[in-house]
């Protein structure tokens, strides 16, 4: 079994692959705004974190602006699809919370 790398090591390592990915983006593409999205998204994926919803929204937006076909262009649909679904069920919850309160009352 190999051992796990020291943490500090780790995020030396995500941080040298976010600059080559970086680098490898603009080589294709220039130096657009979409590049940055998609390398902090890819970093925290890497290091195991989670991605807030709205951020995914803009990751798979810039994902289909710089790889437009079908799949990229359904996938980000879908991805305002669920954001929009998710912040209805926000406001859903909060309105009830508010009832669950006068009803306290």
């Amino acid at each position: 079994m190999v051992p796990p790398l020291p943490l500090a090591h780790a995020s030396k390592l995500l941080q040298e692959y976010a600059k080559i990915f970086r680098e490898e983006l603009i080589e294709q593409f220039g130096d657009v705004p979409e590049i940055d999205i998609i390398v902090e998204v890819e970093k925290k994926w890497k290091a195991g974190k989670g991605v807030p919803m709205d951020e995914y929204v803009d990751y798979a937006h810039a994902i289909f602006l710089l790889f437009p076909n079908k799949t990229t262009l359904r996938q980000f649909q879908e991805a305002q699809e669920d954001l929009a679904e998710f912040k209805k069920a926000q406001e859903d919850f909060a309105e009830q919370e508010e009832m669950n309160d006068l009803d306290d009352e």
